[in-house]
């Protein structure tokens, strides 16, 4: 569904458009990732790169969330990081080496846990 607004200068913003890539699937990545990274520092495995992943999420969902808020009607959350980028936006710029980072930390994530639990196998 979409809903829009229209501030004083008469120009629309979009305050949901949620699509495929919508606000519930990154908000359970999100809280999944946040998860796992505090259970890292828990275990004391992969300190720093555990907590410049909290960092991340934490600070991904509050720009992306300000910076979603005033975008144009008929442009989702995607399509509008993908035109700021376009545009040069530091905040976009930031979202997506962000973006990264998390994929890079779950693939770290995984592999030291596949590593130890085949050791205990063995």
């Amino acid at each position: 569904m979409l809903r829009s607004i229209v501030n004083k200068k008469g120009d629309k913003h979009a305050l949901g458009n949620i699509s495929f890539f919508g606000l519930g699937n990154i908000l359970l990545i999100f809280v999944v990732t946040l998860g796992a990274s505090i259970y890292s520092l828990l275990k004391k495995q992969n300190r720093v790169l555990s907590a410049l992943a909290i960092i991340f999420v934490v600070s991904i969902m509050l720009l992306g969330l300000r910076n979603s808020i005033g975008r144009e009607v008929g442009h989702n959350e995607v399509e509008h990081l993908f035109f700021n980028l376009q545009q040069g936006s530091v905040w976009a710029f930031y979202v997506v080496i962000g973006y990264f980072y998390i994929l890079i930390w779950w693939l770290v994530f995984l592999k030291s846990n596949y590593n130890r639990k085949k050791s205990l196998l063995n």
